[in-house]
């Protein structure tokens, strides 16, 4: 039963990796594998097993299939036991090269223990995002879909500049850039451009928008980034980070008054990221960007020329 199980969750995660897309799940899976690597260098003996204890259960407690199981089979309490100790096997593995004997005895309890924790449930009102730019929608719903890779991101940020490893918090950041574009990924019909008065202000609220946003969501690196590192080279990443995500947001978000659907979007937003990634190292990379900028815009003004005309 456990088994067929797993090739149910197998098949539903193959499906799923369909429907999100090929470069969200190549960005989900690169992040994943961040986060494991800096796993294994985290020195501190509790912190792997109390990050299992938090994830599985939270899992536990928001679990769809749990009445459904508790139903259909006799020895539930067993079937979740099993699954949990399957799913702790990466956290002990993790824990098995430092020789954490405790932290592992303490995982394993867990497993067995958390199909008898009784669940809670909260009612939260979502949080009002004032501080982002309020004519924004796409940004908005981008957010409170990856807030919470956000916030994961600036804990590993931190975590990484406290081990002294500065680099760690620049890949965050370079990874936060590329989801931000997830905000431009979704087609719009052609009626929305009659909110816009003419070409030229959809143009100046699209960039009012990026430059706003971005910089509100990057103050949290930056501050991270200059507390434990005030060099000249540092300063010099982040006017380039800022400029990379400006000139990454404008192109997606032209884009996407331009195409119909989403594949076509995607691929012009694929194309692109080697010139923002390129754009940290060399910044001479910004002027393909605005060439890039220049081609989007034009394509977007001959579209869009009989609408306001």
């Amino acid at each position: 039963m456990l088994l067929y199980y797993f090739k149910l969750k197998i098949k539903f995660l193959i499906r799923l990796m369909r429907e999100v897309g090929i470069l969200r799940t190549t960005i989900l899976f690169s992040i994943i594998c961040f986060i494991i690597t800096v796993l294994c260098k985290i020195e501190h003996k509790w912190f792997i097993p109390c990050l299992y204890l938090l994830i599985f259960n939270r899992y536990n407690k928001t679990r769809k299939d749990k009445l459904f199981i508790t139903e259909k089979i006799p020895s539930a309490c067993s079937f979740f036991q099993k699954e949990y100790l399957i799913l702790s096997l990466p956290f002990i593995l993790i824990e098995l090269p430092k020789g954490n004997w405790l932290g592992i005895i303490f995982i394993l309890a867990s497993a067995l223990l958390l199909p008898y924790f009784k669940s809670y449930h909260f009612h939260i009102n979502p949080i009002k995002l004032k501080i982002l730019y309020q004519g924004n929608m796409e940004y908005i719903r981008m957010f409170r879909q990856y807030h919470f890779a956000y916030i994961l991101l600036l804990i590993v940020s931190f975590l990484g500049c406290n081990h002294g490893n500065i680099r760690i918090i620049k890949v965050c950041m370079m990874i936060w850039g590329i989801l931000q574009s997830n905000a431009y990924t979704h087609p719009i019909n052609r009626e929305y451009f009659t909110i816009y008065k003419n070409y030229n202000t959809l143009q100046q609220i699209i960039l009012r928008a990026n430059i706003w946003n971005i910089l509100i969501l990057s103050a949290p690196f930056i501050t991270i980034l200059i507390t434990y590192s005030s060099l000249t080279s540092e300063w010099i990443f982040i006017l380039s980070y800022i400029v990379s995500c400006i000139f990454l947001m404008q192109y997606a978000g032209i884009s996407h008054f331009i195409h119909q659907s989403q594949f076509p979007l995607l691929i012009f937003l694929i194309i692109y990221l080697p010139v923002y990634a390129l754009s940290y190292f060399i910044p001479l990379a910004n002027i393909v960007s605005i060439v890039y900028l220049i081609i989007v815009s034009f394509i977007l003004y001959k579209k869009s020329k009989m609408i306001w005309n």
